[in-house]
């Protein structure tokens, strides 16, 4: 088949890592694909030379600003009636619209996925109307889970599908092999993670357990924030802000705990990519029930309610004071995550766009 991918960028992001993944993949399985980008970046994630590549605003966002949405949608469309793609996968918010609009009356069917929270990404009543009314037109949604795909009309429901994030396999080549009395947690520094309730916690957790630090690997808006953060509750000794890291499957393999305290996540990649490494992790239950579906409380993981610190603290310290457990739950998460491998992943991405 011949397939098109389109997003606004592909850098920094777990969105944009699964979406060039996804390209990868397809193009491995002999599909002709084609990447379309609104904008370009410098640090891009890898897309193989058979990929061929569009971006409908070469030189950033310059212009009319009423303009330049319309100037993108004319763009987009010239591009899919030139190649004529088959489909068109469409990820982020407005990518899902420009998907949606410029596919109609082409041959290309619109596949939309919606990669969060819809509460989050529709939160007023005139954003909710539209994503409830548009995007159904398409020909066809991938949801990361049943709450995200309940949000929508039936309509849309019943031409969907629920599938994984594909996890590389670079995660599942490295073994959980602690080397210190750590907890380690990896993300982009902004309000979605709240990395301050981490912080928070782990100094409560450290006056009972002396001996463990915490890691904090990432980049983003709240950088400074948290290290304020740090420094105020006199724990730069304790708690390290680690910055971006390429290497994460061998450095978070150290550290004997995964954390992840997101106030409302879809699939969360770092927490499948923590599972896939066999790490065992403890994480929010939040919205809308990407960690829930990944892991079952007390057998490859915990999970504990947003924002309750004295569970979280007491979670942490079943782990912390049991290392046979700590392996126990590794293994079982490991496990779990041979559902998302990549390969596996591909085959329900193909299997659901044939069914369309």
């Amino acid at each position: 088949m011949k397939i098109a991918f389109f997003i606004e960028h592909i850098s920094g992001g777990g969105a944009e890592r699964v979406l060039t993944t996804l390209a990868n993949l397809f193009s491995d399985h002999g599909h002709n694909c084609i990447m379309i980008t609104t904008i370009k970046r410098d640090d891009e994630y890898f897309l193989n030379d058979r990929i061929k590549r569009y971006v409908t605003e070469p030189k950033g966002y310059n212009g009319n600003r009423l303009i330049g949405p319309f100037r993108r949608l004319y763009r987009l469309r010239k591009i899919l009636k030139d190649e004529s793609p088959d489909y068109l996968v469409s990820f982020l918010n407005r990518a899902l619209y420009h998907g949606v609009l410029t596919t109609r009356g082409l041959r290309t069917k619109s596949v939309i996925s919606v990669r969060n929270d819809p509460n989050f990404d529709y939160p007023n009543l005139w954003s909710r109307i539209l994503a409830k009314s548009l995007l159904p037109l398409s020909e066809g949604a991938v949801f990361q889970t049943p709450d995200a795909q309940k949000w929508f009309p039936k309509k849309l429901q019943r031409k969907s599908a629920i599938i994984y994030n594909p996890i590389g396999t670079t995660f599942y080549n490295v073994n959980y092999f602690p080397q210190e009395k750590s907890v380690v947690a990896v993300g982009r520094l902004n309000f979605q993670k709240n990395f301050k309730f981490l912080i928070n916690s782990f100094v409560k957790f450290q006056k009972t357990h002396k001996d463990w630090i915490l890691h904090i690997y990432g980049e983003g808006e709240q950088m400074d924030t948290l290290q304020n953060l740090v420094n105020k509750l006199n724990a730069k000794d304790t708690i390290s802000l680690g910055g971006r890291i390429s290497n994460v499957p061998e450095v978070i393999s150290k550290s004997a705990i995964y954390a992840m305290t997101s106030d409302f996540e879809g699939a969360p990649n770092a927490l499948m990519e923590a599972m896939a490494v066999g790490m065992p992790c403890i994480s929010s239950d939040c919205p809308c029930g990407g960690p829930r579906m990944l892991i079952t409380n007390g057998e490859n993981g915990f999970l504990y309610n947003v924002g309750n610190q004295e569970e979280f603290i007491t979670k942490l310290s079943i782990l912390a004071e049991n290392e046979s457990l700590r392996r126990d739950i590794g293994k079982e998460a490991k496990t779990k995550a041979q559902e998302f491998t990549a390969e596996k992943v591909y085959e329900a991405w193909y299997s659901f766009i044939k069914t369309l």
